[in-house]
């Protein structure tokens, strides 16, 4: 997911967190894969508070598992580059989000998410 930040970087620069809301258009990621990701981000809490009230870190290792099965499903199809610029950004912040909620639940297991390989 970095590798797809980095590559798009001169042409595709997502906008700060504080205009994220009104500059990317999410109703473009119409596509199954990019709603079964929007799906397993939104479930993150609740996967969170799961783990916490059964005292069960496996339940943070299966989501994220899953969330890398759906990213890496997700990557021939929707593709970043060579799209109209609103479909590119909706997508890049598609998984930039992937790459944060990834990194919080590794960091959550004492795992150290890695930029580049």
């Amino acid at each position: 997911m970095s590798s797809v930040e980095r590559k798009n970087a001169p042409e595709i620069v997502l906008p700060s967190p504080s205009e994220r809301a009104s500059a990317i258009d999410v109703s473009l990621l119409t596509e199954p894969k990019a709603r079964e990701i929007l799906l397993l981000l939104s479930e993150y809490p609740n996967v969170v508070r799961a783990a916490l009230k059964s005292l069960e870190p496996s339940t943070i290792c299966t989501f994220a598992f899953r969330l890398c099965h759906a990213i890496s499903s997700a990557w021939e199809v929707l593709l970043v580059r060579g799209q109209p610029e609103n479909v590119a950004l909706a997508r890049l912040w598609l998984y930039v989000s992937a790459k944060d909620v990834l990194g919080s639940a590794m960091r959550l297991l004492t795992l150290e998410p890695l930029e580049r390989m």
